[in-house]
């Protein structure tokens, strides 16, 4: 265990210019759905190369990116739109995917194509990788599973699914981020202003368009549409 540890170190350091990427995962809040948003890392093995210095044999530790990631995300442990806008905090369901060994492994493509295991079940709309290295990705994965234990209640107008991802990008972006929009007499952050938010960074990637269905507000997307058929909204 512990050299399993030094090289997991080493190879951390070696990698210390090696590309490595966060995506964050985008459902749009469009036509009565309520939208979501998570985020992935990339994972990592750390690889030993043989190498020869003054006549010796050495091995070195590198750190290469396997292609699949581990995502997380949060929500509200009972997902009723009327109970989840209520003012105050409710039980949170916490995400860390793939669970185990059993689960499906995720990708950049699985998330495009097949979307989050166990929530949607459907492609993400949005998908935006964000480049970082890979002691950035281990740090910020121990960071988020630090909060996984912690446990804090989900709260739709304080700290929701988007609060969540907004958390893990503070030490990845250099910048602040406004995702917040006017929902009944409050703010909250919501899935569309991420998006939005994200899509006017420089040294991003879109890695899948959701410039359309990232247009509406929450309160005409999810609670209007609710409330009213399409034909009374659309009257004058």
């Amino acid at each position: 265990m512990a050299r399993a540890c030094v090289l997991l170190l080493l190879g951390l350091l070696a990698g210390a210019r090696a590309q490595a990427d966060v995506y964050v995962v985008i459902y749009a809040t469009t036509q009565s759905k309520t939208g979501h948003a998570g985020i992935a890392i990339d994972r990592y093995q750390i690889q030993l190369t043989e190498a020869m210095a003054g006549g010796v044999r050495t091995e070195r530790p590198d750190t290469v990116r396997t292609g699949r990631l581990t995502y997380y995300d949060l929500w509200p442990k009972d997902d009723v739109i009327p109970r989840a806008l209520t003012f105050r905090p409710v039980e949170p369901q916490y995400y860390k995917l793939p669970g185990g060994s059993s689960e499906r492994e995720i990708t950049v493509e699985s998330l495009e194509t097949r979307g989050v295991p166990h929530k949607e079940g459907y492609p993400c709309d949005g998908l935006i990788r964000i480049p970082t290295r890979p002691a950035a990705d281990f740090a910020l994965g121990r960071f988020l599973d630090r909060q996984l234990d912690l446990r804090k209640p989900f709260d739709a107008w304080r700290f929701n699914c988007v609060d969540f991802v907004l958390l893990a990008l503070k030490p990845v972006l250099a910048e602040k981020l406004d995702a917040r929009e006017p929902i009944l007499v409050r703010r909250a952050a919501t899935p569309n202003r991420l998006y939005r938010a994200l899509r006017a960074l420089t040294g991003i990637e879109v890695v899948k368009n959701a410039d359309e269905v990232t247009k509406g507000l929450f309160w005409e997307e999810r609670v209007l549409s609710t409330l009213l058929p399409t034909n009374e909204r659309t009257e004058p």
